[in-house]
């Protein structure tokens, strides 16, 4: 097998698993509260270093028409510079924002041990201890507090440095009987805010 055939092989095998793996990451980003546009910016990254690994590859084993054949790929790769491009600006904000997802994922523990706490006694707990809250840090929190006189939980945010020393909030509101949580980040950017805390 000649060596641009391997090349080929290669750009091949990276395109499918890069796209591939841009979808899963999507679907999976979504799955954490996200929007199919804010997910698919790292997918859109992925599926582009695969098309231009697969366009070299394509060059490489140059068939029947070569040079027809480069000013094809060429054409396609100016498109997907062009499209790349137009992605930059969200890919930007996506980077803060998915590490500030982190932040909120790691809240989730602490406000199931409230909603079970208001599930048995149908209030929300006086203090972290009540709860039997875990409020150590770690990762990209620094620290972790609980005020019941809201019903709030707060982190400080670390390691994310658009959001460094800023505060995330959960607040738990009792609706008929039922908890629902609003997430804040008022002194957040709210481009770098995962969606469900953009608009309280």
């Amino acid at each position: 097998m000649s060596s641009s055939k391997v090349l080929l092989l290669i750009a091949r095998g990276i395109k499918y698993l890069g796209c591939g793996a841009g979808v899963l990451f999507a679907i999976s980003y979504w799955e954490n509260n996200s929007s199919w546009p804010d997910s698919l910016v790292f997918g859109a990254f992925v599926a582009f270093i695969a098309l231009v690994g697969f366009s070299i590859g394509w060059v490489l084993e140059g068939f029947v028409k070569p040079e027809q054949q480069k000013r094809t790929v060429l054409g396609w790769v100016v498109v997907a510079v062009a499209v790349f491009i137009g992605f930059l600006p969200s890919y930007s904000d996506y980077t803060p924002r998915d590490k500030i997802s982190e932040v909120l994922l790691g809240m989730s523990s602490n406000r199931t041990q409230i909603e079970q706490f208001y599930s048995k006694h149908k209030r929300l707990p006086r203090d972290a201890a009540e709860a039997g809250l875990d409020l150590r840090g770690g990762g990209k929190i620094r620290s972790l507090s609980y005020d019941g006189s809201t019903g709030e939980l707060r982190a400080v945010i670390q390691n994310v440095p658009e959001a460094n020393g800023k505060v995330l909030r959960l607040r738990a509101h009792e609706i008929k009987g039922e908890l629902n949580w609003r997430c804040s980040g008022n002194d957040i950017s709210k481009e770098h805010l995962p969606r469900p805390c953009r608009n309280w």
